[in-house]
């Protein structure tokens, strides 16, 4: 994993790129299906009809300038989904919030209002 980092200063940083692309012996073709085409959705078709299923994808790691293949096994020590703690959980609720008091007190507010306005009908 030595050969995925990126920076070493200030802890270590690495970095790992996902590519998704079309080979290069498809390029001529699909330079040639395009080339009189000018609408999007025209173009759209005829990528995903005859060129999507070509595209490949590659998995990199470490500088863009020297990238190597990282190993499987080694990527699959990494968790890659993970959430940062949240530090004040009730400013993200909705209870105890301005709107959770203003839903309570509007309804609240006019009630009384429409009873001291229709309680001498």
């Amino acid at each position: 994993m030595a050969n995925w980092l990126t920076e070493l200063e200030n802890g270590y940083e690495a970095m790992l790129s996902y590519r998704f692309f079309l080979p290069a012996e498809k390029e001529e073709e699909y330079l040639s299906a395009l080339a009189d085409v000018n609408d999007l959705n025209a173009c759209w078709g005829i990528i995903e009809n005859d060129f999507l299923r070509y595209y490949v994808y590659k998995l990199l790691a470490g500088p863009l300038e020297s990238p190597v293949t990282p190993e499987i096994d080694k990527l699959e020590r990494f968790d890659f989904q993970f959430l940062g703690a949240m530090r004040n959980v009730e400013d993200d609720m909705f209870y105890g919030s301005f709107g959770y008091w203003t839903s309570l007190l509007v309804p609240l507010i006019t009630f009384i209002v429409l009873l001291v306005v229709f309680r001498k009908r």
